[in-house]
């Protein structure tokens, strides 16, 4: 057998003969490429979405614990704040002692946040985010003081993310939970 012989066997068509570029198998090969293309950068999205939530709890987390711990285990600057405009208080604090809430205290922080709301936040320290307190007892009955729900703030509808913290405090020798929720809306 001579060599082209062998050569005309292995490749049968003539050396100036053109293959067809769009046959089925290539574009079965594109269209599955595209799929994994779309597939990929979707996932890639999902993920660097849920990477940006984390952050973002992370940053909440490092603004809201501060202020949590000042709330409930200092009396606040002046100790006296209650008694004081908004603009004369350094810091807000609800105890008389470390995770006891004084009543007083109590009842100026909601109407604080009542009545000036972002003041009080500015006084907080909390920035863009909205909080919402209240003091429940573990059935999460919300405790009273005087007929008034010690509750207040706002909680926002559609947050891009709503956080919760729970502190366990006394008062008049009773233990409740005092929960803060945070959230934004991005």
């Amino acid at each position: 057998m001579s060599k082209k012989n062998i050569f005309a066997n292995i490749f049968p068509r003539k050396i100036d003969e053109r293959g067809q570029f769009f046959s089925p198998d290539v574009i079965i090969a594109v269209g599955i490429f595209i799929f994994g293309l779309v597939l990929f950068f979707s996932a890639s999205n999902a993920v660097f979405a849920q990477a940006n939530l984390i952050n973002e709890r992370r940053s909440i987390d490092e603004a809201i614990h501060p202020i949590l711990d000042s709330l409930i285990l200092s009396q606040g600057t002046p100790k006296n704040w209650e008694t004081k405009s908004i603009g004369d208080i350094n810091s807000i604090g609800l105890v008389w002692t470390n995770n006891c809430l004084d009543a007083d205290k109590l009842m100026t922080f909601k109407g604080l946040l009542d009545n000036s709301y972002t003041a009080t936040k500015q006084v907080l320290g909390i920035g863009s985010y909205d909080i919402y307190f209240e003091v429940a007892d573990n059935k999460g009955n919300i405790l009273q003081l005087n007929g008034v729900d010690l509750n207040s703030g706002i909680i926002v509808d559609t947050p891009k993310q709503r956080l919760s913290y729970q502190r366990m405090v006394c008062f008049n020798n009773s233990e409740y939970v005092f929960e803060t929720v945070v959230s934004f809306e991005g």
